[in-house]
């Protein structure tokens, strides 16, 4: 495998498509929201998590096409455990990626009897445990899409992706203001110049100085020379 060259990176279809990504990166690293956000005990922790039917209708919403296939079914002591393979059509390659999960439900056994005696095993126990372990896999595997997903609910160490997006797209434009900047320094329409540098505060004032913005003027200066 080659590495990319520079020219390439920067070329403006590579631009665009890296634009994409990052725009798809904060999507779905974006905090769920907190109405969806439900609460369970487990001993004396409190565990947060995301229903199935909310990370069922994110798949829906931003890939469109999914499928999950499952890889292994088997019972563990008590417990009915499935691994899952879900496929996602990614928003920007247009192609298909996926990830694994890994998810476990209990077989209920009747009250007083041990949880290994498969003798006391309650009625349509392993038929109602099988399909609940698949949803907690497909929850496991939606997780290492993204934090959208529910990923770091329960963790403390969290990177904030709008954050490190907004820093990105402030050093691009700093570098298009200095490139603009540079082709003013060229024009001798002092005119011009004050009302280009009069409609860029406009916009910086207003937050609408978008990188599609910069580089309009950008064109427009270098189709002037």
């Amino acid at each position: 495998m080659s590495l990319i060259k520079l020219e390439t990176l920067y070329s403006k279809d590579s631009v665009e498509i890296y634009k994409k990504h990052g725009e798809y990166n904060v999507l779905v690293n974006s905090k769920p929201k907190p109405d969806w956000i439900y609460t369970r005990e487990i001993g004396e922790q409190k565990i947060q998590y995301l229903p199935a039917e909310r990370v069922e209708f994110l798949l829906d919403a931003i890939f469109k096409s999914w499928r999950v296939e499952v890889k292994n079914i088997q019972t563990i002591a008590n417990s009915v455990v499935v691994t899952i393979r879900l496929y996602y059509l990614h928003p920007v390659t247009g192609s298909y990626e996926f990830q694994d999960g890994i998810g476990a439900a209990p077989i209920i056994v009747n009250k007083g009897a041990a949880p290994t005696d498969f003798s006391a095993v309650q009625s349509m126990s392993v038929t109602k445990a099988a399909p609940a372990a698949e949803t907690e896999a497909i929850k496991d595997a939606a997780h290492k899409i993204g934090r959208i997903f529910g990923r770091n609910l329960n963790r403390r160490d969290v990177v904030e992706y709008e954050a490190i997006e907004q820093r990105i797209e402030a050093n691009l434009k700093r570098e298009k203001l200095k490139e603009i900047n540079d082709l003013l320094k060229d024009n001798q329409d002092s005119e011009e110049v004050e009302s280009i540098r009069a409609m860029i505060n406009a916009k910086i004032d207003s937050k609408e100085d978008t990188l599609n913005f910069y580089d309009n003027i950008i064109k427009e200066l270098k189709n002037d020379k």
